[in-house]
């Protein structure tokens, strides 16, 4: 059976493991299964993306004047709106590739 590892918990050899291009904004540690946003063309880990829009859902939950309104949600970079269910691109394979050959302990 094939173990789940939690990614965002590794540590990496280098203190200083990849350039700031190639970090998450959000979670300030290199991408992990990274997606581009379709519009500002910022990239995210795709975990941490989603849990952006989640934590966005709770909240307009949670204000009654905003419970029957669709969320709106923002790039956490440039602000510009986003869509939920908008095409997310993935990030080129060569930028994956990279990533991936970051080492870990």
């Amino acid at each position: 059976m094939i173990q789940k590892v939690d990614l965002q918990s590794l540590t990496y050899v280098d203190d200083d493991p990849c350039s700031k291009e190639f970090e998450c904004s959000i979670c300030h540690s290199p991408l992990v299964d990274p997606l581009l946003t379709p519009h500002c063309e910022h990239w995210f880990c795709k975990e941490c993306l989603l849990g952006l829009f989640d934590v966005e859902d709770k909240r307009r939950r949670a204000t009654p004047d905003n419970a029957g309104n669709e969320a709106k949600y923002r790039c956490p970079n440039c602000r510009k709106e986003l869509n939920r269910t908008s095409p997310w691109a993935k990030v080129p394979r060569g930028v994956t590739n990279m990533l991936a050959e970051l080492q870990v302990s």
